[in-house]
Formats: C-alpha cells, structure tokens, sequence
C-alpha cells in the first residue's frame, strides 16, 4: 500500500524522526527524517536541535552534500524509502569530494520508532539506524 493512499500511517507527519548511526557515530550530529501524507520523505543531517531543523526541511529545500527527498512506501509495518543524492552545484554547500548516488532505506515501524537498514551506495556501506519520534509544535 502506498503511504499517499493510507487513510491512518503508521508513521506521524508533526514532527521529524531523529537518530544517530549506531555505525558512523560522529559527535553532535544528527540524521533527521521527515514524512508527507503523499509519500514524499526528507533527509538532512544536523547538529542543530529538531525544532529548528523543522523550519527549514520542508519541500523545496536546497540539496546539500547530505540532504536528499525521496518517495517512501508502507506495507503492514513495513517501510523503505530511497534517496537519490545528486547535488545542486549552486547550493551553499555543495562538496565535489561526495559523489551522486543512491540510499536505500528499509525496516519496520514500531511505535514511534523506525527501526531500519540502511545500504548506502555512495560510501558501500550497510548501517543500522533506529529512529525515533520528534514533535514539532506547529507541524501538522
């Protein structure tokens, strides 16, 4: 079932998802996670707390090195979502040294937590991410 087409996610759209990489740990920063109702997730990763970070990671965001959208689909409580990274050249960040590629993104949904895997195709990596749930006052 695509999420765009579920009358009650599983996953919440008033806040953001949160998690360090039990893999890549790297003080102070943070991966965040954001859904749509029509199916549409976002990634970036921050040292900035979620409150702020839900300002700014909104459709139509500017891509940088590790900020990427892409569409997520739901099963039972099932989820993956891929991101296709390709950099705006223009964008205040952009780094030449991180290359264009694919992240793949797959778990289960417990709670208010994402429980996934993540293969990434840049870096040739595998990780394992548990993400957990953020409120945001004023998101919907």
């Amino acid at each position: 079932m695509d999420a765009a087409m579920t009358t009650k996610s599983p996953v919440r759209f008033d806040g953001l998802y949160s998690a360090v990489s039990m893999a890549h740990r790297v003080d102070g920063v943070t991966a965040y996670l954001r859904f749509y109702p029509d199916g549409v997730v976002l990634r970036t990763t921050s040292t900035a707390p979620a409150d702020d970070v839900a300002k700014w990671l909104v459709k139509g965001f500017r891509a940088g090195p590790w900020n990427a959208d892409g569409a997520y689909s739901i099963t039972d409580k099932r989820i993956e979502f891929t991101f296709h990274l390709k950099q705006d050249k223009s964008a205040p960040l952009y780094n030449d040294k991180v290359p264009d590629g694919e992240i793949n993104y797959r778990g289960r949904i417990e709670d208010d937590r994402l429980i996934l895997t993540c293969r990434d195709g840049i870096l040739k990596s595998r990780s394992d991410w548990i993400f957990s749930f953020n409120a945001v006052r004023g998101m919907k």
